[in-house]
């Protein structure tokens, strides 16, 4: 029976007469009774967890002298990595081992932590408000769309990693002094040799963890302070409500949503030649469990000494077994078991790798917690993980008799309490890797589809990268497209607050802008719409903004006045006076209008010298004449939060100079939103186009270089990835991003952007001969392949908008 409570209560017994048969006296002494039986029940359910307090800034007292803290890893791209960097980062994770001292233990700890799809939606569904907007109909179809992507199962599995440090004192204080700066060093090591984040886990975030694998509770945070009022312990916030042990291998605990079933395993028989894979395996088991690998480093001298005994006892049993060999007219040599012969051969090599590969020898345990529902649902599972271990020649053991050990050993508090261990080198050490399949599940992320390993959604947050800037990449017909207006769509439905600017060479994005109302201006000679080259935006933080802005339009009047030859130093000058006067002009009143083209022809005009009247009469069809498109005030809502420039009827004589004035509004935007705290969203289409053009070219790699620090997130969209592989600067800002979403690709380009990026077989085949809408995702250190496909029948009005694939259907 359960030691809680779970019986159901009974009706006070009663007399004939219907009135209660126990007296006043004989209900306080039941009620008291029944109190002390509670007590006892929940002290006696407190003793499963086998430590004595966690302090509120993390560490864990464990009695006895030891303490511990504990860290959360970030996965790393190990499981996709090309085999010479698995090779490497397992060099580098067998030096992170080699750092530790005699007495300090370690515990690496993955934890399928079950994330409620409630939980999950509620990250990237978009609030609906009750009488509607603009956009609620487009809002309503994503919702939809999310909701049926993510799928209707009531959670999903993500492998969470930790390392438990500990190390003995006889205080806190004295356990503190250590186990501070050897956070420091491990949160250090990590990033320098494997590029893992270690965050330290505070005592809330540390009894959350454990909440969940003690009571099956997914509450938030833990309040210390409600605890000292009342007097209550973190053991009071952690114990189940009763535990029982029906049978010797299986442990019960009456959790918060029901009974919760353990069975902790122990691998007690190792392969003499140990996978990478074992802990991938076992944390691709999509249930409930805990992996604990303890680790206890060995001094090495005593390693030495440990290996020296060892020895001496197999030479000894050599040296008998050859005896009794002889002794039966047996080959002394040939007929030895070969049980031994390995042993022996496993003494020689450690011997070498103690002596001339910087090995060390560490005390290691590791058991897997299976937790389920039910005892039929246990076995199930269970079953699942031993044949997911034998598939690497891994066996594990249940254990008998040893259950609440196993529980407390497999709980990440920083010791073993188990009497199995294996003694293991630092290269065994390392091959047991906890690296497995990265996910991205950012607090404030957009919705980019599913995780093609593991199925879980993808929400990711490019403003917590390095820097943000992206590229999407893939053939036609890849959905690079469809991909890009997504995102485009889930800033302008969810971020209120952003503002979106594309530039658009092929028409592509027109029906999105129509649909989200956005500023369309249509860039060309004899457009309607006119954009003003000279805007200025005088808020700058960049400097004086008259000198930047002048440098900018000498800049386009070279391009538009000196063709291929350029200006002489004589000309520029006088174009640098005449545009400073006009701007100070302009300062002194700001009542009247910006100037224009046309207003620097009249200055050229008044200028005394003969260049002056050279360069008016050259700009003089620019500014009066037949292209004098862009020589009026700017005439269409800039400060629209969502601007759609049409360059696509931009004629070649007028292209480079309009490409210049189209990306000087643009930045002009930029330096004002980030003036108010605004974050910018640019999105260029058919981007290896402004390859051609060389002014165009370097705009847009300075812009890639300074985008983070004025808020700006550019997105490069483009099919021809061979043309933007022969250009340098195209290659700088590829190196320069942060973010790459790589859709269908020809093998040929493929290769060319595993040289460049350094990607693995296995994420090459992520991004080539796949359906469209399948990719690699690449966020900063984080990559992993993605499904952003979209199925809806019928299709709804946000789907119908997206989508560009020729389509007879009604």
């Amino acid at each position: 029976m359960f030691l809680g409570n779970k019986s159901k209560s009974k009706k006070p017994a009663t007399n004939p007469a219907g009135t209660p048969a126990a007296t006043p006296k004989s209900s306080k002494a039941a009620a008291k009774k029944k109190a002390k039986a509670r007590a006892a029940e929940a002290k006696k359910a407190q003793s499963v967890l086998w430590y004595d307090a966690i302090t509120e800034s993390g560490v864990c007292v464990l009695g006895g002298g030891k303490y511990s803290v504990m860290l959360r890893l970030s996965d790393i791209n190990y499981q996709l990595a090309t085999d010479d960097r698995q090779r490497e980062l397992l060099e580098r994770y067998a030096r992170f081992f080699n750092l530790f001292s005699m007495g300090q233990q370690l515990q690496v700890t993955i934890v399928n932590r079950r994330l409620e799809r409630d939980t999950l939606l509620g990250k990237v569904l978009f609030p609906e408000p009750l009488h509607g907007d603009a956009v609620s109909v487009y809002r309503s179809d994503h919702n939809k769309l999310v909701r049926s992507m993510i799928g209707e199962s009531r959670y999903s599995i993500v492998a969470e990693k930790y390392l438990t440090l500990t190390v003995s004192g006889e205080s806190l204080d004295e356990a503190l002094a250590v186990l501070n700066p050897l956070v420091e060093q491990v949160t250090n090591q990590m990033w320098t040799l494997l590029e893992c984040r270690a965050h330290r886990v505070d005592g809330p975030g540390r009894i959350e963890l454990l909440r969940e694998l003690t009571r099956g509770c997914y509450a938030a945070g833990f309040d210390y302070a409600g605890m000292a009022r009342s007097g209550a312990t973190t053991r009071d916030e952690l114990a189940p409500q009763a535990v029982e042990f029906p049978t010797r291998s299986e442990l019960v605990l009456a959790g918060d949503e029901g009974d919760i079933w353990c069975q902790t395993l122990v691998l007690r028989d190792y392969p003499s030649w140990m996978s990478d894979q074992l802990f991938r395996r076992l944390s691709e088991v999509q249930t409930d469990l805990v992996i604990s690998f303890h680790i206890s480093p060995i001094d090495r001298s005593e390693s030495r000494d440990l290996v020296m005994r060892r020895k001496a006892e197999l030479d000894m049993e050599r040296t008998d077994r050859r005896r009794k060999l002889v002794k039966a007219n047996m080959d002394p040599e040939e007929d030895l078991p070969e049980s031994l012969k390995r042993s022996l051969a496993e003494v020689k090599d450690l011997m070498h790798d103690l002596d001339d590969n910087d090995q060390r020898l560490y005390t290691t345990t590791l058991v897997v917690m299976v937790q389920a529902s039910s005892a039929e649902e246990l076995k199930d599972r269970v079953t699942k993980v031993r044949q997911a271990a034998k598939t690497e020649s891994c066996d594990l053991a249940v254990m008998k008799f040893f259950q609440e050990q196993g529980f407390n050993t497999a709980l990440p508090l920083g010791e073993s309490f188990l009497p199995v261990h294996r003694t293991l080198t630092s290269a065994a050490v390392a091959v047991m890797v906890p690296f497995t399949s990265q996910e991205i599940l950012d607090d404030q992320g957009l919705f980019y589809g599913t995780n093609a390993a593991t199925g879980n959604p993808i929400i990711a947050d490019r403003r917590r990268t390095r820097n943000g800037n992206a590229f999407v990449l893939g053939t036609s017909g890849s959905g690079k497209s469809h991909f890009s207006k997504w995102e485009i769509a889930e800033v302008l439905i969810g971020r209120p607050n952003d503002e979106v600017i594309i530039i658009d060479p092929e028409h592509e994005y027109r029906p999105l802008a129509d649909a989200f109302d956005a500023t369309v201006v249509d860039v060309h000679a004899g457009s309607s719409q006119v954009i003003n080259p000279f805007d200025i935006v005088l808020n700058t933080r960049e400097g004086d903004p008259v000198r930047l802005k002048a440098e900018s339009l000498l800049s386009m009047l070279r391009v538009l006045l000196g063709g291929g030859r350029g200006l002489s130093a004589a000309q520029e000058s006088i174009l640098d006076r005449s545009i400073t006067t006009l701007y100070h002009r302009y300062l002194d009143d700001q009542n009247q209008p910006v100037p224009t083209l046309r207003s620097l022809h009249g200055e050229l005009l008044l200028q005394a010298e003969p260049e002056a009247a050279a360069i008016a009469t050259a700009l003089e069809m620019y500014a009066t004449g037949t292209f004098s498109g862009f020589a009026q005030q700017t005439n269409v809502d800039v400060s629209n939060r969502f601007i759609y420039y049409d360059i696509a009827k931009l004629g070649d004589h007028m292209k480079t100079f309009g490409m210049m004035v189209v990306l000087d509004q643009v930045w002009n935007r930029v330096m004002s939103n980030f003036g108010r705290g605004i974050r910018t969203w640019l999105y260029v289409d058919e981007f290896h186009l402004m390859f051609t053009n060389p002014h165009a070219l370097a705009t847009f790699l300075s812009i890639y270089k300074r985008a983070r620090k004025y808020g700006l997130l550019p997105t490069g969209i483009t099919q021809n990835v061979e043309e933007l592989l022969a250009v340098p600067e195209a290659r700088l800002m590829l190196s320069n991003c942060d973010c790459l979403f790589l859709l269908g690709q020809k093998k040929t380009d493929a290769d060319e952007l595993a040289v460049l990026l350094g990607l693995s077989d296995d994420q090459i085949r992520a991004f080539t001969s796949v359906e469209a809408g399948y990719g690699l995702l690449s966020f900063g250190a984080t990559t992993l392949p993605f499904n952003a496909r979209k199925e809806q029948s019928p299709r709804g009005p946000l789907l119908t908008l997206l989508d560009t694939t020729f389509d007879d259907r009604s």
